[in-house]
């Protein structure tokens, strides 16, 4: 894969756990508790959710450790100088910051409960 590509997927990635941690957190465990008990879909996982919550979480931040190493690898990896290095790293920490976290739990505190579902 080239590195646009995987900076990009990794950047969505990380978007997308963040966003679905943020919202589990967001949501009333008295709703969540309603949705198991009436076995709604996804039922099995808000109830592993419920039981253990910083699994998930845990699991969650995992996740986007992993394509943040994804994300620098892929850089350092691309880049020949170190001004050029530099810019991108940069750039594509800004993007992460916005794009990957600052947006997703913006988004994931708004729509908190339409996120679970």
């Amino acid at each position: 894969m080239t590195l646009p590509l995987v900076a990009w997927i990794a950047l969505v990635v990380i978007a997308m756990l963040t966003a679905g941690a943020v919202a589990l957190r967001q949501v009333s465990r008295i709703w969540l508790r309603h949705r198991v008990e009436t076995r709604m879909r996804g039922w099995a996982l808000l109830d592993e959710y419920l039981e253990r919550p910083q699994r998930l979480l845990g699991g969650a931040a995992t996740g986007v450790s992993a394509a943040a190493f994804v994300l620098g690898a892929s850089l350092a990896s691309g880049h020949d100088g170190d001004l050029g290095l530099a810019v991108s790293i940069l750039g594509w920490a800004a993007a992460v910051a916005v794009v990957g976290e600052l947006l997703p739990r913006a988004v994931a505190r708004r729509w908190a409960a339409p996120m679970v579902q």
